[in-house]
């Protein structure tokens, strides 16, 4: 039986059972709704919010300053714009295990105004997919967008993309949009 893949929660458990994963980074706790969900013998958690239960109550650059481990898979869903995502990106490549997986979401914003929620996420992939052929990157089409960066080769994307309009036009290209169905045979 294929197993179900309908969001964040499904698309990361199935990366830690497939690849027998035994480490787990969240970035962005909020109510612990995904880290609860998670299925994995190592948990931290990371969010700069003080209300939340996260395991570390700091900012992200921060943690990864003192972090000493390496994870199996990094799940970033902290401050949504651009910079900082590109930064928790950055951080991460720096503290994931070698044949590890970085999940994304909110990847891919349905409309412009969808923006003020899923932020800018779009803009850090398009950032990495110009410059780093060394990074396998495909975001599966549901839940506003779960991205996924692995190791490998793929050729960089060097279209213009100044506006949303412009990446609207392109998204499948840019985002390199899959199907659930398309995950599960590639993964």
């Amino acid at each position: 039986m294929r197993p179900k893949i309908e969001n964040r929660v499904d698309v990361i458990n199935y990366f830690i059972r497939k690849y027998k994963y035994k480490s787990y980074l969240e970035i962005g706790y909020l109510a612990g709704e995904t880290f609860d969900a998670i299925k994995c013998k190592h948990k931290d958690s990371v969010d700069i919010d003080p209300k939340t239960h996260a395991k570390y109550i700091m900012s992200s650059d921060r943690f990864f300053r003192q972090c000493k481990r390496k994870y199996d898979l990094i799940f970033i869903d902290g401050n949504h714009d651009q910079r900082y995502v590109g930064r928790d990106i950055r951080n991460a490549l720096k503290h994931w295990a070698k044949k590890g997986t970085i999940v994304l979401h909110d990847c891919n914003p349905p409309t412009a105004r969808w923006q003020a929620w899923n932020g800018t996420v779009w803009r850090a992939i398009l950032y990495l997919r110009r410059r780093c052929e060394w990074l396998v990157i495909r975001t599966i089409d549901i839940d506003h967008g779960i991205g996924i960066i692995r190791r490998g080769y793929t050729k960089r994307y060097l279209k213009e993309i100044k506006t949303f309009e412009d990446f609207d036009a392109e998204r499948k290209y840019v985002l390199r949009l899959i199907t659930p169905n398309q995950f599960l045979r590639l993964y």
